[in-house]
C-alpha cells in the first residue's frame, strides 16, 4: 500500500448524526486514485499532456466497516491490485482512522481513452508499469434491473469536473438526494456498488429511477440509454 494523505473530517463532510456522508467517502476514494496516478506521474494532467487522454473510472465499490465521525483523522492508502487486462486497471484504497483498522475499502476500475476520440488505450500504451500490490479480492456484479422513475433533472455546470462531463460523486449525491432526513439517520449501508456507463454533460436531461428489495436497494440514472447503475446494501 501507498501512504497517500491524511484527512481531517470536517463538519461539512458529515451527515446529522456527525458520520462522514456516503457521497464524501467516494470523492476521497477517486481523489485518493487521482493522487496513486500522480505518484507515478500518470494523472489526468499527465495524461492529457503526454498523451491527450483521460483516466476514465468506469465501476466503483466500497465495503462500509466503520464509518468515520466528525473531527476524526483518517489515513489515505492504495495499491494496484491484480487483474487480467490490457486495457483496465483495478486501485484498491483503504481510508481507515489512525491506528485503527476498521474502514472502508473501495477498488476503482480505471480506464485511459483519448480525449478527441475516446479511442480506448491499452495500458502498455501510456507506460503505466505500476507493480502490482495483491490479488484482486472482488468481483463486479451484473444485474438486470427495472426501477421506477423518482424524478428527472437538467443538467447544469456545477456537476461538471475537469472532463467536462458529470462528476462521479455528484451522481451519487443525486441519488442520495432522493431520500428523506428520516431514512438517511436510520441508513446503516454496508456497501455500495457503482457502474458509469454513459458521460452525461451540461443541458442533459437526467431520469433518476430507484427500486427497493429487502436490504438491497438499486438506483438507475438515464439518458436516453443508462447513465449510471448501483447497488446499495444494508446492514
Amino acid at each position: 500500500m501507498e501512504f497517500i494523505y491524511e484527512k481531517k473530517i470536517e463538519y461539512g463532510m458529515c451527515d446529522t448524526n456527525a458520520f462522514l456522508k456516503i457521497p464524501e467517502i467516494l470523492k476521497m476514494v477517486e481523489a485518493g486514485v487521482a493522487s496513486f496516478f500522480g505518484i507515478y506521474h500518470k494523472d489526468n494532467l499527465s495524461l492529457k499532456r503526454d498523451y491527450q487522454a483521460l483516466w476514465l473510472f468506469t465501476k466503483t465499490c466500497f465495503k462500509i466497516e466503520r464509518l468515520p465521525i466528525w473531527d476524526e483523522i483518517v489515513v489515505i492508502e492504495a495499491c494496484r491490485v491484480a487483474h487480467e487486462s490490457r486495457l483496465s486497471c483495478i486501485v484498491e484504497v483503504y481510508i481507515h482512522p489512525k491506528n485503527q483498522k476498521e474502514g472502508i475499502t473501495a477498488w476503482v476500475e480505471c480506464l485511459s481513452a483519448q480525449i478527441a476520440s475516446r479511442k480506448l488505450l491499452r495500458l502498455q500504451a501510456i507506460d503505466f508499469l505500476v507493480p502490482v500490490s495483491k490479488p484482486c479480492p472482488i468481483e463486479f456484479s451484473k444485474w438486470n434491473i427495472e426501477c421506477i422513475e423518482q424524478r428527472s433533472l437538467v443538467v447544469s455546470s456545477s456537476y461538471l469536473d475537469y472532463s467536462r462531463h458529470v462528476n462521479n460523486a455528484e451522481y451519487l449525491r443525486i441519488l442520495f438526494d432522493g431520500f428523506s432526513l428520516e431514512e438517511i439517520e436510520k441508513m446503516k449501508v454496508s456497501y455500495v456498488e457503482l457502474h458509469y456507463l454513459k458521460e452525461a454533460k451540461e443541458k442533459d436531461i437526467l431520469s433518476i429511477r430507484k427500486k427497493t428489495e429487502g436490504k438491497n436497494t438499486y438506483f438507475q440514472i438515464m439518458k436516453d440509454v443508462p447513465v449510471l447503475e448501483m447497488l446499495m446494501k444494508e446492514e
